[in-house]
């Protein structure tokens, strides 16, 4: 039945009550009526949180009715040349919502998602939240099996295990049919060869997140990705020297390093020699790193952080924090670094060894872009720090990080003859 032509401050007043107050709830009510004409979905469109399309089924547990209703509205929309779906660019499974019970849910579940999928062609993001279903590893295979309609458009693709586990056959097989695939974030993952093998033959890719893996031959992959832009590993339960000496070796457009080892899988003895070695590869070779993180490595000292200051020109961004053997003492070799980090804007030095009061200094001086500075953890060698901040021009904020302003110039009536 052909619905009036009401005026669009009417219906924007009308549409505004169908807005929930919980901004986590997807608008299934809104994007409904927005679909009853033209004119209805010109006004309800702006009212619409696109970011509830734009990254689908992320803010919280969704049931299996709302999955219904989620594939019957895009349909509709797609069928009336509204075409929702094409706003979807990140979505988000987590097997532990009830869509996997018990048959036949997950096979009903699973037509909804590639439903959903193939409409939406725009998608750039998969991320794949495995808990093993209550439906069982049935259910996870029906799950993969409904992914295939992404395959041509997914960029990233996150998976998250609950439990530290290898990577099931689905997986091996979804990462081996995305052909865009430039970015990866794994958790809790063991990297046997079968997963490192499909890794590494994603050439492409410019972006790697591992958090708490076993790396094992993860550097067989680093070999292979000579456009790796940025590295982040956490949490590693065996040695990384082998990855280092590659990254070093392989990675020169790397321009982010993040690196956290939790005490429980520390490297002590040679293997922390061999770690601090390759390590500063990373740093001699890698000539565009713009963004540097190291927490807990035991393995690093002093002669690192020189190293940083001497090699690291494109700098903005250094973060050391936990290292109890970086000890900058007077009379170190960082004494004959004339222009440290010479980019840098950025700097946390928290909870490491001793930094003398004239490497402090040296810094706040030379480091001419330097506007943000950390440390924390030195109670008794930090005590004239704050001397030296304020005559620096830095101020202390609420959260204790000392800032200035972009571009300070010390009064000349200050400089040192």
């Amino acid at each position: 039945m052909p619905q009036p032509d009401l005026p669009s401050e009417l219906l924007s007043d009308i549409f505004h009550y169908l807005i929930p107050t919980d901004t986590t709830i997807f608008n299934y009510d809104l994007l409904s009526a927005s679909l009853v004409s033209p004119s209805w979905h010109r006004v309800a469109r702006p009212l619409f949180a696109n970011t509830h399309l734009r990254s689908l089924f992320q803010d919280r547990y969704y049931t299996h009715a709302e999955l219904a209703r989620t594939r019957v509205l895009l349909d509709e929309s797609h069928c009336l040349g509204a075409d929702d779906a094409r706003l979807i660019e990140r979505l988000r499974i987590r097997t532990s919502d009830d869509w996997f019970g018990f048959p036949p849910i997950p096979q009903e579940s699973a037509d909804h998602i590639y439903a959903i999928l193939a409409l939406a062609r725009n998608l750039t993001d998969l991320h794949l939240n495995l808990n093993v279903p209550r439906g069982g590893h049935d259910a996870l295979k029906t799950l993969y099996a409904s992914l295939k309609p992404a395959h041509p458009t997914i960029r990233r693709l996150a998976v998250f295990h609950s439990i530290f586990s290898p990577a099931h056959d689905g997986i091996i097989d979804l990462i081996a049919h995305l052909p865009k695939l430039d970015g990866i974030e794994l958790y809790r993952l063991d990297l046997l060869p079968e997963l490192v093998s499909v890794l590494a033959s994603r050439e492409k890719m410019k972006h790697a997140v591992i958090r708490r893996p076993r790396v094992r031959e993860f550097h067989l992959c680093i070999a292979r990705w000579s456009n790796l832009r940025s590295l982040h590993i956490s949490g590693p339960m065996d040695g990384c020297e082998r990855v280092w000496e590659e990254v070093a070796r392989s990675c020169p457009l790397l321009e982010s390093f993040y690196y956290k080892r939790d005490k429980l899988f520390g490297v002590e003895g040679p293997g922390a020699r061999e770690e601090n070695a390759a390590l500063s590869q990373i740093v001699t070779q890698c000539q565009k790193i713009e963004s540097l993180y190291l927490d807990g490595i035991a393995g690093i000292g002093g002669e690192f952080l020189v190293a940083t200051m001497r090699e690291g020109r494109t700098l903005k961004n250094l973060s050391i924090i936990e290292c109890e053997n970086v000890v900058m003492e007077e009379g170190g070799e960082w004494e004959n670094v004339e222009k440290p980090w010479p980019m840098l804007e950025h700097l946390t030095l928290s909870s490491c060894g001793i930094f003398d009061d004239a490497f402090v200094e040296r810094v706040l001086e030379r480091c001419e872009r330097l506007h943000t500075v950390i440390f924390k953890g030195y109670t008794k060698e930090g005590l004239r720090w704050p001397t030296l901040f304020k005559t620096h021009g830095f101020e202390i904020d609420a959260k204790n990080v000392w800032r200035r302003e972009l571009g300070y110039r010390k009064p000349f009536s200050q400089t040192p003859v």
